[in-house]
């Protein structure tokens, strides 16, 4: 027989190679990687309850092999096979591209090479019924011989119902993020995690891995929508159903845009479980704040959503997608003008919000709104309000509770105030004890038309033992220094008051912080400190704080005790743009706060007042500066 022979040049040879790889690929791709294999599945999801099904391997990515149950693909037509192998591609690059890289950079690694000694997971593509997305089997990571119906794989499952929508790449971020905890928590430190906070990491991996981007139609808009629906289901205590996604979903959402990804690498490489990971968390990364005071702000922020309220932001989500017109808790009124007196007792669950609402219509003479809580517990409870004036002006607060009982008192009830919101929650000591229990608690309102005390509200008032007191909400604020008073309020509204008349004001929070913009120097020190949001600001150089037109016969020497509670913030080397809680003016006559990055306009003279701004603190700047701030909301 005769030899033919055909000469290639290299470019042919090289088309033709690939050519032959991609057909064998597809070849491959129709005909199985391999011969059927028997998989353990959990038979609550299996439309006919069995616990074992054959599933041939379709797919080996780089880091996945893709297995899709026999009976379910040999089912479908041969254009929904096609539609599927394509489906299984795409799965298979996301997660080779995306969800691995993403998640193992961030939580750390899944065990690798696993039990099976294959650096590559598994991913089983089953039916389902009650349409999960998928689930993830601890027992897989072990031996037969400690759990009989181990698939001795790193094995995630997932609702072949997915398969060719959009939602699959989600469903196995959130799967593979389970498999990374097997590893860190229960392999390597040897505890079980516990669910809520599993489960938050797991619903935050679908944004690390950019599946909520677009925000209609996402995973997060329907656990947002959930969580409105039923705000108020306990953060800790899971029952496994849409309501427990949709509170560990938001809460690890707004702990990351205040804190960073990297306190979820904390709390999952931490020996901890719960609560306690996420206070080791906090700790080790160098905040004060505690798991409680996360919590708080949180309750709060989904009430309001407000950047522009409190300090450092912490009563909203930093997230364009978690917006106010997004995510905010409405309610209806509990209590209008027509009530002159309400009481009800509510059940709390641990680590849960309960939001209440008192509003009132506008009226033509003054009134006062007494609101009382009640319950049996001394500890464990925190009772924020949040008041609401007819100009739309926000303040937030905390109700003192003692021996469990607490009282606030607002003047100007329907003319000055419009609405008061009360959240209350139950915050134990110990981490998940008992965490089933619900504890009563009773709200009491009463509305009267006549004012509380004989001072309006906000007065400052000076007792006869010689302190000077804020009046407002009904309770009387010691401001416990002179040098505190001088920076927030002026000398001449001060009036005198009997004891008898300043007892019916209960004691409220002490007043022990500097206003912001002050520039101070510690009595002990050469360092001159501009108090920002909250913190003390070391002014870096005589230089900066010329360039900040900054006066040198404005500061003021303070004591160690006066700046006691004002943590030192970073040191201001930037001349450019001024510190938080500035005030500044152009060339026009408008004066703005800078907050949050924003310049926010005062509204008029009367607000510059009410707010107790000061006249010689504004900073007159150069328009090129201003047109350098963002718009903030208007100071109302």
């Amino acid at each position: 027989m005769k030899k033919l022979i055909i000469k290639i040049k290299q470019p042919a040879l090289k088309a033709l190679f690939i050519g032959a790889v991609f057909i064998l690929f597809f070849f491959s791709f129709k005909t199985g990687l391999a011969h059927a294999t028997q998989f353990y599945v959990d038979s609550t999801y299996q439309p006919q309850g069995q616990n074992k099904i054959e599933a041939t391997l379709k797919y080996a990515a780089t880091h996945a092999y893709f297995y899709v149950e026999d009976q379910w693909f040999n089912a479908l037509a041969s254009n929904e096979q096609e539609e599927a192998n394509r489906a299984i591609l795409n799965l298979g690059s996301q997660f080779d591209q995306i969800i691995y890289l993403r998640e193992t950079a961030i939580f750390g690694s899944e065990w690798n090479p696993g039990i099976d000694n294959d650096s590559k997971i598994n991913v089983l593509l089953t039916e389902m019924v009650q349409a999960p997305g998928g689930y993830f089997r601890p027992e897989d990571e072990y031996a037969t011989q400690n759990a009989a119906y181990s698939n001795q794989r790193e094995m995630v499952y997932l609702n072949t119902l997915y398969l060719t929508d959009t939602k699959e790449p989600a469903y196995l971020a959130h799967e593979f993020q389970h498999l990374i905890t097997f590893n860190q928590k229960n392999r390597l430190r040897n505890i079980d995690d516990e669910v809520w906070i599993n489960e938050a990491r797991s619903q935050y991996a679908i944004t690390l891995c950019g599946y909520n981007d677009v925000y209609r139609g996402s995973d997060l808009e329907k656990r947002v929508n959930h969580f409105l629906s039923q705000p108020s289901d306990s953060l800790t205590n899971w029952q496994n159903n849409a309501y427990d996604y949709a509170s560990v979903t938001m809460f690890v959402h707004y702990l990351v845009s205040h804190y960073g990804q990297s306190i979820l690498t904390q709390i999952i490489q931490s020996d901890k479980t719960g609560i306690a990971s996420v206070n080791a968390a906090l700790n080790s990364m160098g905040y004060t704040e505690t798991f409680a005071d996360v919590f708080t702000n949180w309750l709060v922020a989904n009430l309001v959503n407000n950047c522009e309220l409190g300090v450092g932001q912490v009563y909203c989500y930093l997230s364009s997608n978690l917006n106010y017109n997004n995510l905010h808790i409405a309610f209806g009124d509990v209590a209008g003008p027509a009530v002159n007196s309400a009481s009800f007792t509510r059940l709390a669950q641990n680590w849960a919000g309960d939001w209440h609402r008192f509003s009132a219509q506008p009226r033509d003479y003054q009134a006062f709104l007494n609101l009382q809580f009640s319950v049996s517990l001394e500890k464990g409870f925190q009772v924020v309000y949040v008041v609401t004036d007819k100009d739309g002006r926000q303040r937030i607060n905390f109700m003192g509770l003692d021996l469990g009982r607490g009282s606030l008192n607002f003047n100007d009830f329907g003319t000055k105030i419009t609405q008061i919101d009360l959240i209350v929650s139950q915050q134990p000591e110990s981490d998940l004890s008992n965490f089933l229990s619900l504890k009563p608690f009773t709200i009491s309102v009463a509305v009267q038309n006549n004012s509380y005390g004989s001072l309006a509200e906000d007065s400052l008032v000076l007792a006869q033992n010689g302190k000077v007191y804020l009046l407002r909400d009904g309770q009387k604020q010691w401001i416990n220094s002179a040098t505190i008073f001088e920076s927030r309020y002026q000398w001449s509204d001060v009036k005198s008051i009997t004891d008898g008349d300043l007892a019916v004001y209960q004691e409220g929070a002490l007043i022990n912080t500097l206003a912001d913009g002050i520039l101070v120097r510690p009595v002990n020190q050469d360092k001159v400190y501009v108090i920002s949001g909250g913190q003390r600001r070391w002014i870096s150089s005589a230089q900066v704080f010329m360039a900040l037109d900054y006066q040198w016969n404005k500061i003021i020497a303070v004591s160690d005790n006066d700046l006691s509670h004002h943590s030192y913030g970073l040191a201001i080397t930037d001349s450019s743009i001024h510190p938080e809680g500035s005030l500044i003016k152009g060339s026009g006559p408008v004066v703005y706060l800078v907050q949050n990055s924003t310049k926010r306009a005062i509204k008029s003279v009367e607000v510059f007042n009410d707010s107790n701004f000061k006249w010689d603190r504004i900073i007159t700047v150069s328009d090129q500066e201003i047109g350098q701030y963002g718009n903030g909301a208007i100071v109302i």
